[in-house]
């Protein structure tokens, strides 16, 4: 299976046995967990590839590697900086 079959995929149990397989070296097969439908089980894979997650408008999310993540809040009483980033 090569990259454009694993994108071409839709979420489910066969994602989320290539997560087991390729992730955690099929050591997790019988108590794979929704890691392709549940943020909360999809998080340690991000952190465990370097990724940054990071929710979208739409309730879905988004991942992206970076070498650094900086956290940025912005109010009534604050402007961001274009120096900052």
């Amino acid at each position: 299976m090569n990259k454009e079959d694993i994108l071409a995929m839709g979420a489910g149990g066969a994602l989320d046995y290539i997560v087991c397989l390729e992730i955690f070296d099929g050591k997790t097969i019988g108590s794979a967990k929704p890691y392709s439908t549940d943020i909360s089980a999809a998080w340690p894979i991000a952190v465990k590839m370097g990724l940054g997650l990071f929710p979208l408008n739409n309730k879905d999310w988004a991942c992206c590697k970076a070498s650094h993540i900086y956290h940025v809040e912005i109010d009534q009483d604050h402007y961001a900086d274009p120096n900052l980033v």
